[in-house]
């Protein structure tokens, strides 16, 4: 047995293209620069090396750095569009997603006494610019009584484009603070 019912109804999906690298995720430093590293006090045999830009968020990297039981660390993240770019607005419908293999990072101390992680390799980075597609339309859907599964639907009108989606894009509905700088998303990050 089957029940008819109206109801609005949602339909959702991503689209993403991808980003080249343009240089934007990864700089290049040279490690045997005196008036930048401290070269008698850094790691021996490495002359050139690779540090994140602003453009990635680090934090849980530095827990692998100069561990010995990663020799290889991925890093998955969730970025709001542009992030890093302080002169572009943030559109609240894209997010850009970066992957990146590489290995584990070193602590390389500089002249001025702050340190960085460096990599011994140029990372693999794979980034995608994504936004998000929400419609909306009223819609006739047919459930089995027995199990709930749709056995079908039939949209009653046209589809809108669901800009309210977007209406409350600074609300907090769980605790992401660490997250979260000024009221606007910093970045997700996942280390492994």
């Amino acid at each position: 047995m089957n029940i008819t019912y109206n109801s609005p109804g949602v339909l959702g999906r991503t689209e993403c293209s991808a980003i080249p690298d343009n240089g934007q995720w990864v700089t290049t430093y040279d490690l045997t620069d005196f008036q930048k590293w401290d070269v008698i006090g850094n790691p021996k045999g490495l002359d050139v090396g690779y540090a994140f830009s602003r453009h990635v968020g680090t934090n849980g990297l530095t827990l692998y750095a100069n561990s010995s039981s990663n020799s290889e660390v991925t890093i998955g993240q969730w970025l709001p569009y542009g992030y890093g770019d302080t002169l572009l607005i943030f559109l609240h419908s894209n997010f850009t997603i970066l992957w990146i293999s590489t290995a584990r990072p070193i602590w390389y101390k500089m002249t001025d006494g702050a340190s960085r992680l460096i990599l011994r390799e140029k990372p693999k980075i794979t980034a995608l610019n994504c936004m998000t597609m929400l419609k909306t339309a009223n819609v006739a859907v047919n459930i089995s009584t027995s199990d709930g599964s749709i056995q079908e639907y039939c949209l009653l009108d046209t589809t809108r484009n669901a800009a309210e989606a977007w209406d409350e894009i600074g609300a907090h509905y769980a605790n992401e603070t660490y997250y979260r700088v000024l009221g606007f998303p910093r970045y997700d990050n996942t280390v492994r």
